[in-house]
């Protein structure tokens, strides 16, 4: 009897780890009848985005209705046909491409942030309407994972087609989608194509793009934003303390931006940093506005009031700016403020003391303010007005 003892024990301790570390397995049964999910794309003659509604075969669903700890996923298509908690994280690895469909009134909880490991993508697809919900956060005790995130040397790529999404950080350091605290590599690639997107930085955090520490001992320890593309979908991204709405953590710059359509509105969460582009951290370390290209949608980005509205962080320049066509609202000012407009970062251009940078208009219709020592479009308080080229548009 006593050499049961040993077996036992492992047996045991495999089941531990096993409950604390699921992998959703897809096995014989775990799987759904004919779906429907809803595709879209860019077409570049129009230059609208398409939607065209598809069937899936069998997709695989979650076995689980509520998962305590770690869900690895597997590769391909996974179908939430019911509501879901995972109260940790769920990983995606290396490699894999993960496709996430959401039923329709269903909604799939994660409490630890979606991690997505190197070489690997995310895509989230929705039903008509995009009433399905993907809420993810970081509330899970002393997690630096963003909301829906990763970390890489190599790059990483999320894919937005629809549904409802809400990713708030609640961890300092985490953009809401983007950058984890620490994470200096920011190669990850977003494309938004549709749905309904909240995203919520944390202290120090962009609400989409980059994520910090808040310890920066020189620009080499900065985050930029990745590469966000929006071609549709309604967008409301808030930064967290020093973080930019979409762009830059911390001190950061804002990377590459280009929104083609869509409804979108980003407001800085400090004020020194810009809606749309980069943060602040001190005199010597700050961001600038990166490339920021403008072709369509409705644009409104609140910035400030050290920040521009679109462009770099108090200190920044602008950037490489370029507005073909939409509607942008750019704002240097206090959001939270009722009553009280104050502004030295430019409507879109640099923060308070930055440059203008490059800034072209080819079309669109541009409001541009700052409301108080800054330029509408060009420098901040302090900054000269650098590049300006206005060709078209109501400005």
């Amino acid at each position: 009897m006593r050499k049961l003892k040993k077996p036992v024990s492992i047996v045991l301790s495999l089941i531990l780890v096993f409950s604390l570390f699921s992998i959703v397995p897809y096995e014989v049964g775990a799987v759904a009848e004919s779906i429907q999910y809803i595709d879209r794309s860019w077409d570049e003659e129009t230059k609208t985005v398409t939607e065209t509604v598809k069937t899936l075969e069998n997709p695989p669903v979650f076995e689980q209705d509520h998962y305590t700890g770690n869900v690895t996923v597997g590769n391909g298509w996974l179908f939430v046909d019911r509501n879901i908690t995972i109260d940790q994280t769920m990983y995606i690895d290396n490699g894999y491409d993960v496709k996430l469909i959401i039923a329709n009134g269903c909604t799939l909880t994660v409490k630890g942030g979606i991690y997505v490991r190197e070489s690997a993508a995310f895509s989230v697809y929705g039903q008509q309407g995009d009433t399905g919900k993907l809420y993810a956060t970081n509330e899970y005790e002393e997690n630096v994972y963003a909301p829906i995130g990763g970390y890489t040397t190599g790059w990483i790529r999320f894919n937005i087609y629809g549904a409802t999404i809400e990713a708030i950080s609640d961890s300092n350091g985490c953009a809401g989608i983007g950058g984890k605290k620490s994470s200096l590599d920011n190669n990850f690639t977003l494309t938004i194509w549709g749905g309904n997107i909240t995203a919520k930085g944390g202290d120090c955090a962009a609400g989409i793009g980059g994520g910090s520490d808040g310890i920066i001992r020189d620009a080499s320890d900065v985050q930029n934003g990745g590469n966000v593309t929006i071609y549709g979908g309604t967008v409301n991204a808030t930064g967290g303390y020093s973080g930019a709405g979409i762009g830059a953590a911390q001190g950061g710059t804002a990377g590459n931006i280009t929104i083609w359509g869509g409804d979108v509105t980003a407001i800085s969460g400090d004020p020194s940093a810009a809606g749309i582009g980069g943060s602040y951290y001190n005199d010597s370390i700050y961001g600038n506005g990166g490339n920021i290209t403008i072709n369509g949608g409705t644009v409104k980005a609140y910035g400030g009031p050290n920040g521009a509205g679109i462009g770099g962080g108090s200190h920044g320049n602008g950037g490489n700016i370029t507005i073909n066509g939409g509607e942008v609202t750019a704002h240097s000012t206090d959001k939270y403020a009722s009553s009280i407009k104050v502004g030295d970062g430019a409507g879109i251009g640099g923060g308070n003391k930055g440059n203008g940078g490059n800034i072209t208009i080819n079309g669109g219709t541009v409001e541009a303010i700052s409301y108080a020592d800054g330029a509408g479009i060009g420098g901040g308080d302090g900054g000269n007005g650098g590049n300006i080229t206005i060709r078209s548009g109501k400005i």
